[in-house]
Order: structure tokens, then sequence, then C-alpha cells
């Protein structure tokens, strides 16, 4: 085919083109990037070091059709080599090897027979690519002479140009990076994705056949130096384009056009549909660490829908007729948020927002046919959620520990909670991982909800039972206080300086600029200049901010009546787990022991075996001198022996000071108690004042939902209409 269709001008011109525009708008990476780069070029290439840094090849626009023709005459079937690699070869004697590795091989000339049919080959199955109609001609500037970049308040952050009840149109015009580039973001609201099992797996096989139509279509797009995606998440269409200004309205309207104007074809449900059902197959194989934060999702978002339920919709609900009933009606009522960022004019955004609002078409979205994604407004108490893992080779268990902080309103706090968490994760992982050798899996970091909610999320997963993986993740919860008191003031301040740099960091790109300002604008708190603001206060920071940020929502013994905190038991099959009666009846440290002690070879009785000792050890009763294969007596000598090194020595302590704790204190439930009392619903309660979430549903039902976030000031666009 190549030689058949020879040199072709154009085609060298737009290899020239893009490698040009690669070379004169490359945007810098991180520090990071240059560093491993240097390395592997150094360590792999024969480079002089003042060449390593050097970046970007560019070509003579001018074709020299000569070279390219003498280049294609090589191009025939005598004149290639062909490599066979497999690990057996029959009826071939490897007899040469390669130096250093040893890899034995040989080599014959090829029949020339196969030369010849080669050479008769048909090409029509060939095709050469097309102009790319993506790559810019057009590199001009816009005028932004008339924008005062000195003032603090003009063109900072995006502005609302629109709102109405189709359309939330946000606009920044580029006065930074001062290159060619743009960058559109789009979320729809459609009437109904998803809030049904069902609608959300219709709108997951709308979306896998939308990305295939896109990819075919659009194959030249990151060759012209542009990148896009289009997909339905839970609750909306977003569509994202970036790259060079002059082809991104081209861009776009192509996306557009095609979601507006979408036909399912047959052969893509088909294929789309098995790929779904079987990525519901695989999610049985999830780590325990997966499918605890999967059943914290479920517990704690709505809508969220377990896979079991997506899978039974998909194998008995969906069909082709169906989901092109879904597809026809999915824009037929819409509300569209946009931002227009980058070398874009007033005037070219709202253009580009009017083709969009057009091209769509649909009349409007009521707020109450908007499908939000919700958070569970949890009362405070202490909850669990324990479960055993569809694998059946699973052999590691694990917990998750989610402490919530309250919400984000607190500005203080959650400048205070910064600064733990810049130091949490070592901690953890040093104290937990490193000294105790418990879990493979380590993590603890502040994480922060669409709706303001903080918590800090505890995530242990290893070979050690879940319960027993809990009450290390206390231990280090109640040692952590001590820690932060140890801080010196030079420590803090290191720690704040850079939090400080981290914040005010400034963006590499326009693409990097226009995302974190959609991030601020999806949020709905459109709190653009929050960074600014934190940092201002974080200087303010004392080591006394930070022991009452932590002593107020994450210390369970100062917290009290703001506690608030689920766990997470992820038991494999292959592994001794506890039953909901066990749960009720035997404190966490028996649990924690009993599994221990079977993990270690120790103990083979029941639950009742091992309380029953452990009294007896705690209340000192002397044991008889030829009691000596009791469960009792094993455990005293367990817990007098000092060089043990066994989680089951740590557990049986756990468990006698938890006695011990009990006579001293008999009340020791106060930080647990719940403000609800889900005894109606069927839930019960640990003996340590823990409710034991039974029914999903019927505890978020119990709670209600937290209301979205509300925008920090009232939203007035600069133009009115659609």
């Amino acid at each position: 085919m190549l030689k058949d269709i020879g040199p072709q001008e154009w085609f060298y011109k737009e290899l020239s083109q893009i490698m040009n525009l690669d070379y004169q708008f490359y945007e810098r990476p991180d520090s990071r990037h240059w560093a491993v780069g240097s390395s592997i070029n150094l360590l792999n290439k024969a480079m002089l070091p003042e060449h390593v840094l050097s970046y970007g090849e560019t070509v003579d626009s001018t074709a020299n059709t000569k070279d390219v023709s003498d280049f294609l005459e090589h191009l025939n079937p005598s004149n290639y080599r062909l490599f066979v690699g497999s690990q057996k070869h029959k009826s071939v004697e490897l007899d040469k090897q390669t130096p250093f590795y040893n890899v034995s091989y040989h080599v014959e000339q090829l029949d020339p027979l196969l030369t010849t049919e080669q050479a008769v080959f048909g090409n029509e199955m060939f095709l050469f690519p097309k102009p790319n109609v993506f790559i810019p001609e057009n590199l001009q500037m816009s005028d932004t002479s008339s924008i005062d970049t000195d003032s603090d308040s003009s063109n900072k952050h995006p502005e609302l140009l629109r709102l109405s009840d189709k359309l939330e149109l946000w606009f920044k015009q580029d006065t930074q990076f001062h290159t060619p580039h743009g960058a559109v973001y789009i979320t729809i609201e459609p009437k109904h994705l998803p809030s049904t099992p069902l609608e959300s797996v219709l709108g997951s096989i709308y979306s896998m056949c939308m990305d295939s139509v896109l990819t075919k279509e659009l194959y030249g797009v990151e060759t012209g130096g542009m990148k896009y995606f289009a997909w339905a998440s839970e609750s909306s269409l977003d569509i994202g384009v970036g790259g060079f200004k002059e082809k991104m309205p081209l861009l776009l309207d192509m996306i557009m056009h095609r979601i507006t104007n979408f036909e399912l074809k047959r052969e893509d449900y088909e294929m789309y549909r098995l790929k779904l059902e079987k990525s519901f197959s695989q999610y049985q194989y999830s780590d325990a660490r997966r499918n605890a934060m999967m059943w914290h999702s479920l517990v704690t978002n709505s809508p969220a829908y377990h896979y079991k339920e997506r899978e039974h919709a998909l194998l008995n609900s969906v069909t082709f007729e169906k989901t092109q009933e879904y597809i026809a009606g999915l824009l037929n009522h819409t509300f569209v948020k946009m931002l227009v960022s980058g070398q874009f004019t007033e005037t070219e955004a709202l253009e580009i927002s009017d083709n969009v609002v057009n091209t769509i078409g649909s009349a409007h979205l009521e707020k109450e046919q908007m499908h939000n994604v919700y958070t569970v407004d949890i009362s405070p108490g202490s909850y669990m959620y324990s479960f055993v893992m569809s694998d059946e080779g699973a052999e590691n268990g694990g917990v998750a520990s989610i402490v919530y902080c309250g919400e984000g309103g607190d500005l203080n706090d959650t400048i205070a909670l910064m600064v733990i968490d810049s130091m949490l994760n070592n901690l953890f992982f040093e104290g937990v991982r490193t000294k105790e050798q418990l879990g493979y899996a380590v993590s603890a970091t502040l994480k922060e909800s669409s709706d303001g909610y903080s918590s800090v999320q505890f995530l242990l997963q290893g070979e050690h039972n879940p319960m027993y993986a809990k009450l290390r993740i206390d231990n280090f919860i109640r040692g952590f206080r001590g820690k932060l008191e140890e801080m010196s003031d030079d420590s803090i301040q290191e720690k704040i300086g850079a939090l400080s740099k981290s914040l005010l960091e400034k963006h590499k790109s326009i693409g990097e600029e226009a995302l974190s300002d959609w991030d601020v604008i999806e949020g709905g708190w459109y709190n653009f200049d929050s960074n600014h603001k934190l940092v201002k206060k974080l200087r303010l920071v004392t080591k006394e901010d930070i022991l009452g940020a932590w002593d107020r929502s994450i210390n369970p013994t100062t917290a009290a009546e703001n506690y608030t905190r689920i766990d997470y038991y992820a038991w494999p099959q292959k592994m001794w787990s506890p039953q909901s009666e066990d749960l009720v009846k035997y404190p966490e440290t028996i649990i924690a022991l009993y599994g221990c002690l079977k993990y270690d070879g120790i103990a083979s009785g029941e639950l009742a075996d091992v309380a029953e000792a452990v009294a007896l050890i705690q209340a000192g009763i002397e044991l008889p001198e030829s009691d000596t294969d009791s469960l009792a007596s094993r455990l005293h000598q367990l817990y007098n022996d000092s060089n043990s090194t066994l989680n089951s020595k740590t557990a049986l302590e756990m468990a006698i000071e938890h006695i011990e704790n009990d006579k001293r204190q008999t009340d020791t439930t106060t930080r647990y108690e719940s403000q609800n009392d889900y005894h109606e619903i069927g839930m019960r309660k640990t003996p340590e004042g823990t409710w034991m979430i039974s029914d999903i549903d019927t505890f978020k039902a119990a709670n209600g939902l937290h209301p979205l976030p509300e925008p920090i000031e009232e939203l007035v666009p600069k133009y009115s209409g659609v």
C-alpha cells in the first residue's frame, strides 16, 4: 500500500507541524520527572551530560520525496527478517547462543514460496489515513491588554456569565500562560441517571458504547495536540476537551453531535454487555481493602448499588430494546454546567455554551428531578459492619476504620487536621507495619467528601484477623496524642511551611488551572480562594490548635458526644469469623484473641472457653500444678512469657486490660452512645455499645441524607438568559 501510494507531501507537512508544535509548546513536567528521566538517560544512553536535559525534535517543513521513495524501495518481500519466539520449537535445532544471556537460537533463509505469497497479497484491507482535521493552523493569541492583571479581584478566578434553569456558565480568560490553549468542562445532568440498579447498568453500557464510537471517530485528536473525555458518571454525563484553542470548538461540536444523535449498534451492545458481565464476575476477587471501602460507599452514599444488584439487573432486565429506549430518553430534560477557560474571549465562551445547549435541545430539568449522590447524615456514635468476602481463595482479611471529623465549616479545625494528616500516614505505617509487622497494606489519610464532610480513614489488610487489626488501630489512636505533644515548635513550623508551599503552588498549564477551577465549581461551594485563606490561617496554627482538633473529633476518650465512627470488617472464608450472636455477646478483645489463638495454633475450643480462661487469669486464680493442658493454663503460660512475640500475647494482654478497665469504671460506653435508638429497626449493640448495621437501606433511611453544599455567597451572573 505504501509503495502504491508513494510519498505524500501533505503527510510530511502534517508530521512537521505536529513535531514542531510539540517542541514549541512543550509543557514542563515536575522535578521528579526530570530526575527519573535524566538518570535513565545517563544509564541507558550514550549521552553527554550537557545534552541530558534537552528535549524535542523538529522536522523541516520541506518534503524530501526522493529520500522517501528510496526508502520505500527497501520495503519488499525479500528484504525483511522474521523473528519467531516460543518456549518450544518442533523440528528446529537451536545451534547458536547469544552472549551474556545464553539464549539459544537458529537462523535460516525464508522459503521463497513465503515471499512470493506475501508479494501478491492484496492490500485492500489497509487504508491510508486521511488528513488530520485537528492540527491547528492559527496560533494567534486573544487580546488581553484591557484586563487589569495586577488587580486583586480581576480575572483571578472564573466569572459566572450565565445562570438559568438550563445553564450555568463559568468563564476565565488566560492572562498568565500566554499559549494558544484552552479547556472546556461540561456536566450534563439528565433526568434519570441513575435512580435504580437497572438504570445504572444501562448507563454503563451506554457509556462504554459511546466511548468506543468516539475513539474510532476521533483517533486524530491526540496527534493534533488535543485530548478529551466523555463518560456517564453516577449522576451526570461528563465531558472535557483540552488542547489548542483553534480546534476545540470543532472537537466539542463533534462530541456533542455524536452524543445527541447516538445510534446503538447491536454488535456493540452485545460486546459491552458481555464485558460488563465479566467485570461483575471479577468483583468477587477484590481484596479486603477494596471490599471494605465498597461497603463504606454503600453505607454512606445514596444512591449506591452493590455489584450483585447491578449484576442481577443486567442478567434479568437488560435488553437491546430497553437500552435503546433508555438512550432515546436520556437527554429529554437536562441541566448543563460549564467552564470555558484559556485563550478564549468572552464572546467565544458564550458562543460555545449556546452551541452546546442548542445541540442538546432539551427541556430544562427541575431541581427535584436531579438525581444527585447524597451522603448519609449519620448520627454521632459508633457503628460496625462485618461481612465475609465472596472470594473462596482469599487468605487475607482487613479492616477499614472511618472516624468522622465533622463538616469543613470550621476553618481552624480543617487547618489543624491538615497538619495532622501530613504526619499521620508515616507514623501509622511505622507503628503498625514496621514495628508490629501487622498487615502488608497499611494507610491512614484525611479524606474530604464532596459535601464538605471530612474523615480520617485507617486501612489495614493482612493475614491477621480484622478484629485484632481494629484494636491495634485503636491502640495507635490512643498513643498518637503523645506523638503530637512531643512535636517541637520547629517541627510544626516545618510542616506548616511545606503545606503552605503545596497549597500555593502555581499551576503549570492552562489545563491544570482549569481542572482545579472545575473541581471547585463541581464541589458546589464556589470557594475559589480557599487555598489562600487556608494559608493565612495555617501560619497562625499552634500545637494547642492541633491537639484541640484531634481531641474534638478523633480521640474517642475526649470527643464524647461528637465521636462518630464506622468500622468495616472483611473476613476471608479461610479464616474463622464471628457470627452476629458472637459480636453481641462477647467483647471485641475476646473475639480478637480467639482469632489470634486459632491462627497461632494455641486454641481450638469455643469463644466461651477463651472468655472463661481470660477471666481466671485476670482474677489471679491459682491453677493446679497438674493442670498443664487446659486452655487457661496455656494462656497463663503465654501471659507470663516475656519473650513471646506472638500476636496472641498482645491480644491476651488487651483482653485482660479490658476486664480491669470495666472493674475500675463500670460505664465505659458513653463515648459510643448514639443520639438515635436503632433497636426499632432491628439493630443490636455490642458490649462496647457499638451498633451493628444489619440492613443498610433501613439504616440509611433512619438517618436521612446530608444536604448538598450551598454556595458561600449568592451566585449573580453577568448576563441574563439561557
